[in-house]
C-alpha cells in the first residue's frame, strides 16, 4: 500500500487527528475505493459517482450524523 498526501481544510485536519485509528482506516479505505472507482468508471457522471459513493459510505457506517459529528469536532 502506498501513502499519498491530500490537502484538506484546517478543521478536517484537526478532526482527522482526533478520530480513532479504526476510523482513519475506514476513511482511507473509502477514499481508495472512491479514487479507484473514478478511474474504473471514467464514463460515469460525477454526480452519479457522488451518489453511489454516499450510499456506500452510509452502508459502511458513515451516516450523516457521524459525518456531522466528525466535521464539527474541534
Amino acid at each position: 500500500m502506498d501513502r499519498i498526501i491530500l490537502e484538506v481544510d484546517d478543521n478536517a485536519a484537526r478532526n482527522w487527528q482526533h478520530i480513532s485509528k479504526e476510523e482513519q482506516v475506514g476513511f482511507s479505505n473509502a477514499i481508495s475505493r472512491a479514487l479507484n472507482s473514478v478511474v474504473d468508471n471514467s464514463d460515469e457522471d460525477f454526480s452519479d459517482f457522488l451518489e453511489r459513493f454516499g450510499r456506500k459510505a452510509e452502508a459502511n457506517g458513515l451516516t450523516e450524523n457521524v459525518l456531522n459529528k466528525l466535521l464539527n469536532e474541534e
